[in-house]
Parts: C-alpha cells; structure tokens; sequence
C-alpha cells in the first residue's frame, strides 16, 4: 500500500492530555472532512466554517474512530489558552 502525504496529516502526536481523557469525557476539536457536507456518526456539529471544515464536539472516546475515518482529513482537540495577568 502506498503511503499518501495527506494521510500524515491525521497523525500527530497524542499528547499527554488527550491520553487521560476519559471515554464518554464530551471534546471540542476542528474537524476537516475531505467530503464536502460529511459529518461522521455521533458528531454534534457546533460551528461550520465552510462544506468541509467545522468544531464538533464529542466523546474523546471517538478520537481514534475519527482519525482512522477515510473521509475525515484531519482532527484537532482545542486547548485552553492560558490566561494573561
């Protein structure tokens, strides 16, 4: 099987944060889709930022589905920022 350079964009690093989450623990990520309009199962939709790039929010327990999903490009957990005094 030949390895696709977009293929290596789903692959990053999980982070020790992502790595305590618990399953059913509800997730805020950026989710880019190469199918315009898809959204994969149990994804509840927050904001749309055009037909293949939107926030969802979902169990963390669905990271590795996502990320194994033909048709999902990318997904990125948000992070706090931190805040300044």
């Amino acid at each position: 099987m030949k390895l696709h350079f977009d293929d290596l964009k789903k692959l990053k690093e999980e982070t020790a944060a992502e790595s305590e989450l618990a399953p059913d623990q509800r997730v805020l990520a950026i989710v880019r889709v190469r199918e315009p309009g898809y959204v994969p199962p149990d994804i509840q939709v927050r904001s749309r930022l055009d037909d293949e790039l939107f926030t969802a929010e979902f169990p963390a327990g669905r990271l590795a589905t996502l990320r194994a999903d033909d048709r999902v490009a990318s997904v990125e957990l948000s992070r706090r920022l931190k805040q300044i005094d």
